[in-house]
């Protein structure tokens, strides 16, 4: 419950922030389009997580090496970050 919160929060914040600069420089600000963003950000990291969770989650079982594991669960977790970022929905 934690991490859910604590994922929330900052999508929360980027997007406070995102719309206070865009506000800073064209003096307009649109809740609707803040709370699309926000949405936008949250659903997509959600559908980022869950895609690359359940591929993790696929293999490891798979794997016999322990370090190997590990290590897959780490790229996961960095992997999911990249993506998110790539697709501006970290």
């Amino acid at each position: 419950i934690l991490e859910g919160e604590s994922l929330v929060n900052d999508a929360s914040a980027l997007v406070a922030y995102k719309m206070a600069v865009a506000a800073a420089l064209t003096g307009v600000f649109s809740l609707s389009n803040a709370v699309g963003q926000f949405f936008l950000a949250s659903a997509g990291g959600i559908a980022i997580g869950l895609a690359l969770g359940w591929l993790i989650v696929w293999i490891v079982p798979r794997v016999k090496d322990p370090g190997v594991a590990i290590v897959l669960t780490f790229l996961n977790a960095i992997g999911s970050y990249v993506i998110a970022e790539k697709l501006h929905v970290s």
